[in-house]
């Protein structure tokens, strides 16, 4: 999760997904993935932070989130992507592996699946 300063001068936490996720568990992979979204993660590590197996994990978090691990990963590495991608000074390898991606073209696939556009083409029409 992530603290926002509000106007006021008070701290609150952003959700950084929906409301009504009961399950523990699958709150502690949340958090986990957020926390080490940047870096190498696999299942067996996001399944030993939530305190479960990874077969229970994967299939519990599809069934909340709607969506496989590697998918909500995928998607948050994306979005981290486009924002690194506003800063002209990173090279598009280095926004990539800033990301979490393990190679750039893991990470142009990804990204042109996700976003329907090249991140190329997308950072010239920024």
């Amino acid at each position: 999760m992530a603290a926002l300063l509000v106007n006021d001068g008070r701290i609150v936490s952003r959700k950084l997904y929906r409301e009504g996720i009961g399950d523990r568990r699958i709150r502690r992979t949340l958090d986990y993935i957020h926390a080490h979204i940047d870096q190498e993660i696999d299942v067996c590590s996001i399944a030993a932070a939530a305190a479960t197996s990874p077969y229970h994990l994967s299939r519990t978090f599809r069934i909340s989130l709607g969506c496989s691990i590697w998918q909500y990963v995928s998607r948050n590495r994306v979005q981290l992507a486009t924002g690194l991608m506003k800063d002209s000074a990173l090279t598009l390898a280095q926004v990539a592996s800033m990301s979490g991606f393990e190679s750039y073209s893991t990470f142009a696939a990804t990204f042109k699946a996700d976003r329907g556009v090249s991140p190329a083409r997308f950072r010239s029409d920024l």
